[in-house]
């Protein structure tokens, strides 16, 4: 019988060898699996944010005027307005989920004091300096209450 302490392959079987665990070894595997697991989670979340921001910037050119353009098909107002406003949502609504999720893993993380400084350094700082981060919060939540509402 193997009785070292380590985790290995052995090649010929292709059995996976894992050797007892103490419950302190098992807590801290298990937390090394969550934690991987969530920043897995985050990196995912993070290529939808892109995907989302990508797909609006290959689909439409957004002139400073205010005006925009779709690039590969001529577009009236309305069907504009649904589809460039439906970009929209989804890359405010995956960058809000990122941003969530980023918070959830530092608070699991991180011990309280550590959390309540990084929040307060970091994600209440630009809440608080940067009107745009503000807009888009409430572009958001605005764009919610529009997409439940029906036009009569």
């Amino acid at each position: 019988m193997i009785k070292d302490k380590y985790y290995y392959f052995t090649n010929r079987t292709k059995e996976i060898k894992i050797a007892d665990l103490s419950l302190e070894e098992k807590i801290m595997v298990e937390n090394y699996v969550e934690k991987t697991r969530h920043f897995v989670e985050l990196f995912r979340l993070y290529k939808v944010f892109r995907c989302n921001l990508n797909l609006m910037l290959s689909d439409f050119i957004i002139y400073t005027n205010d005006s925009i353009l779709h690039k590969r098909m001529s577009l009236n107002e309305e069907e504009m307005y649904t589809l460039i406003n439906t970009y929209t949502v989804n890359l405010i609504s995956s960058g809000r989920v990122l941003v969530e999720s980023i918070e959830v893993y530092f608070k699991k993380n991180m011990k309280e004091k550590d959390y309540i400084d990084f929040r307060k350094l970091s994600s209440s700082k630009v809440y608080d300096e940067f009107f745009s981060y503000r807009f888009l919060n409430l572009l958001r939540n605005y764009s919610g209450s529009i997409i439940n509402r029906v036009d009569g």
